[in-house]
């Protein structure tokens, strides 16, 4: 099978890459931080807005970790180019691409291809909602195996080997009574018994 994707009505294939680099942000499971200090990897090397910066940091957690750093925000990850880097842990890594994502304000379309997979179901929800009053007005497509995102969203699409399986709000889905309202029932019991769902 074969087909096309368009933005604003328009096959993606007739932006030039530069147009598609400016509106698209994205944060994948395997984003790659540089070698540099936190504030260039958040705001891609761009002359930083620190009160957006700040706002940005204390919604997605970053701030929590890198306010007790000496260096703040010019903390350098990794001891590439300084002997005062930090080798950040693997949830605070994600906590800096998701950031960079949400950063680049500008973008008319965020994709987040499983964001969240550090966070607990709290702080997870939690971020959403921020997540959410950030980007207002803005399209965001959230790939995910946890639903707690799912109430939250416009449309939900539910695939299953490649398929569309069910797809409309969360309310439709749960009212559908089908797969989506299994999957999301497990998922919420598992979270009351203080059990991790996995990816």
């Amino acid at each position: 099978t074969e087909g096309t994707i368009s933005l604003d009505g328009k096959n993606i294939n007739e932006y030039s890459d530069a147009e598609y680099m400016s509106f698209v942000s994205s944060i994948f499971q395997d984003f790659v931080l540089f070698a540099f200090t936190v504030e260039e990897n958040i705001t891609s090397f761009n002359h930083a807005d620190f009160d957006y910066l700040d706002r940005i940091a204390f919604e997605t957690g970053v701030f929590d970790f890198i306010n007790k750093r000496p260096h703040k925000y010019r903390t350098f990850i990794s001891n590439a180019y300084s002997n005062g880097g930090v080798d950040f842990s693997g949830g605070e890594q994600q906590k800096i691409a998701l950031a960079r994502s949400v950063y680049k304000k500008d973008a008319s379309l965020y994709i987040l291809d499983e964001p969240t997979s550090t966070y607990d179901a709290d702080a997870e929800y939690k971020l959403y909602q921020k997540y959410e009053e950030l980007l207002v007005n803005k399209t965001s497509i959230f790939i995910s195996h946890r639903l707690s995102s799912c109430k939250l969203s416009d449309r939900v699409i539910l695939l299953q080997d490649g398929s569309i399986v069910e797809d409309g709000s969360h309310k439709e889905l749960m009212e559908k009574e089908g797969a989506y309202k299994h999957m999301f029932e497990l998922q919420s019991q598992q979270y009351q018994k203080g059990v991790k769902v996995y990816d």
